[in-house]
């Protein structure tokens, strides 16, 4: 995998005075865009080479390659996507890859938005459906930094039944079918109304997801406005996933001690009330925290640190429900500092789950299972923000560490329901 390849060598500062051939003459003095030329038989040659040196079969793919490359390229990979000159990618770039690179082939959609932009979110997917390539999103291009996961990574289209179709009438709107159903994805720069009947094979429906359910509401399909923009340097796009059966994907909630690193798109961080310390990354660069291990400013701190007292310190952990239902309930915590050793470690840490039935109380033994999701329990959620879980500084001794708490609708896991029904009120039984 090549990062910043080129497919010239115009876009370099005083390209017109570079000699590959080394005659002593400036290529573009000798021939117009020999450097050009000789710069792409260059990485040619390399790849060639790498080819000749490795097994039979290996991946070859570049972020930032240019259509000149399809021939001996696996696949390329589309940095910092916002939409921008969609239909100018789409037909000299995504569809020149898709059926002409070098089989198997492998190319990258990777865009770039805020974790709550869902609609540049579903724009970017849908587009990589169409185009046979892998997608992901995140909010920087330094390190590519916190990648999230969104409700739709879950789905199982199936495999496509069909090309890329623009829906008559509607320029720049396509619809791509798959076994299990269908894509829709508006990058004509403005309004779009999708309806059942513009699609073939249906019906169709909405999956019902937990992050926008007012969209993806689990409904059957009727009809979608999929809003687009277009200007000189900026274009956006909608797009949506149908089904052939109601289906159901809730990716699980994560609310993590900040934002970026890594709490799940639509909810909020930790709330912390009372002396806590943000743990300086630097200082626990082997830390078992739930976090990347690369991280700066307000969103490096891997995990959140008290001191024992009596209860002063706590911090509230508050998840976005968009689907009530039952959730299994997760923690997850490190050690303290770069090892076990290092520290001691609260082995009562008192939390407090506030869900729909009333509360349910508890301890964390911190000293052990670090590093891992520990499993507390189930649990009925409404839908909103009236669920939370505090964790608190009264205990009898050692550090209390807040990390993550993690929220998995039962549609998404195989743990058996253990817990019993409520026993029935208002029943009557009449011997006769």
């Amino acid at each position: 995998f090549w990062d910043s390849w080129a497919g010239s060598i115009s876009w370099q500062e005083a390209y017109d005075k570079v000699d590959f051939n080394r005659n002593g003459i400036s290529d573009n003095s000798e021939t117009k865009n020999l450097a050009d030329q000789l710069w792409r038989e260059g990485n040619q040659r390399i790849v060639q080479k790498l080819r000749e040196k490795t097994p039979a079969g290996k991946i070859v793919v570049a972020h930032e390659a240019s259509a000149y490359e399809v021939s001996y390229l696996n696949g390329w990979g589309d940095e910092d996507w916002e939409g921008s000159n969609w239909s100018w990618f789409f037909s000299n770039f995504w569809q020149v890859y898709r059926k002409q690179a070098v089989a198997p082939r492998v190319s990258f959609l990777e865009a770039r938005g805020e974790p709550e932009n869902f609609q540049r979110m579903r724009f970017g997917l849908t587009t990589a459906c169409l185009v046979d390539a892998y997608f992901g999103m995140d909010d920087g291009n330094f390190a590519h930094r916190y990648t999230y996961i969104y409700d739709e990574y879950l789905a199982n289209l199936g495999q496509p039944t069909s090309e890329p179709e623009e829906l008559p009438g509607k320029k720049g709107v396509y619809v791509r079918y798959f076994s299990n159903g269908v894509v829709i994805t508006n990058a004509s720069g403005s309004r779009q109304t999708v309806t059942a009947s513009d699609l073939r094979g249906g019906p169709f429906y909405r999956f019902l997801g937990g992050q926008q359910p007012e969209f993806n509401n689990g409904k059957k399909f009727t009809s979608i406005t999929l809003e687009g923009t277009i200007s000189a340097n900026r274009q956006t796009g909608d797009g949506i996933l149908l089904f052939k059966k109601p289906v159901t994907l809730i990716a699980p909630i994560i609310v993590d001690n900040v934002a970026r690193n890594m709490t799940s798109p639509g909810s909020q961080p930790a709330r912390f009330i009372g002396d806590w310390q943000q743990q300086d990354q630097g200082k626990v660069k082997q830390t078992n925290a739930f976090a990347l291990n690369y991280g700066w400013d307000e969103f490096g701190a891997p995990y959140a640190v008290t001191f024992a007292g009596h209860g002063e310190n706590q911090a509230i952990y508050t998840p976005t429900i968009g689907v009530s239902g039952e959730y299994d309930v997760y923690e997850w915590h490190p050690f303290h500092g770069n090892a076990d050793s290092d520290f001691q470690e609260a082995i009562d840490v008192p939390y407090v789950i506030v869900h729909a039935r009333g509360t349910t109380t508890g301890v964390i033994d911190q000293s052990k299972n670090q590093g891992q999701w520990n499993f507390l329990g189930r649990f009925y959620f409404n839908r909103g923000q009236s669920g939370s879980i505090t964790i608190s500084n009264k205990v009898s001794t050692g550090f209390v560490l807040a990390d993550a708490f993690k929220f998995v609708h039962v549609s998404n896991t195989s743990r058996a329901d253990t817990t019993p029904p409520f026993p029935p009120t208002g029943v009557k039984v009449e011997h006769k």
